[in-house]
């Protein structure tokens, strides 16, 4: 039986590969990248970091895979870079599975924090999430189990802060323009979201 092919595309921070989704999801073929500025491409400049960059990046590595069309899985940010990958090659992409997407400028809560404070004040706070990792996961509500802590660290050190700021700033610059949600809306009427 043939698997249809997974796409994960992450978040604001850190890669999808720290939970093993292909060793938990058997019914497809699943694929992670890094996006750039993370991971094996940290070392992006930060003048590429918008969602349009990302965009171009995914959609190229959706046309260098064996078997599409492709699902895509998107959280958070990569929820938003997958409506715009979908739309950039939508004969190339079957459907898409949005977990936490940044649809609007509404969704980009986060973000919008991480902007409204200098780049200093950031990379204060980005340290301070990576020498007290639990302190970090409780705040986000989430009990600290030892599994969940580790997780977390590796979230955190998949990206440097600086990535996370641009990134940030891009998401509340290109959600807010008008012609992203012209995007989200033709990829809709396509009818290849599911949420």
């Amino acid at each position: 039986m043939h698997k249809p092919t997974l796409l994960m595309i992450h978040g604001l921070v850190g890669s999808l590969d720290y939970f093993e989704a292909g060793a938990r999801i058997k019914y497809a073929d699943v694929r992670t990248l890094d996006l750039l500025g993370y991971g094996d491409l940290r070392d992006a400049s930060s003048a590429k970091l918008t969602l349009r960059a990302q965009t171009e990046h995914v959609a190229s590595h959706i046309a260098s895979l064996p078997d599409p069309p492709v699902w895509l899985l998107g959280h958070s940010m990569g929820g938003a870079i997958a409506m715009l990958a979908a739309e950039r090659r939508p004969v190339h992409v079957r459907g898409i599975i949005n977990v936490e997407g940044n649809f609007t400028l509404k969704d980009a809560f986060w973000s919008r924090d991480i902007v409204a404070k200098s780049l200093e004040e950031w990379f204060k706070e980005y340290r301070a999430m990576l020498h007290d990792v639990p302190a970090w996961v409780t705040r986000c509500v989430v009990e600290p189990s030892e599994e969940r802590v580790t997780w977390a660290a590796s979230i955190l050190e998949h990206q440097p802060a600086e990535t996370v700021f641009a990134m940030s700033k891009a998401i509340i610059e290109e959600t807010g323009d008008p012609a992203y949600l012209d995007a989200v809306r033709r990829v809709v009427e396509l009818g290849v979201c599911r949420t």
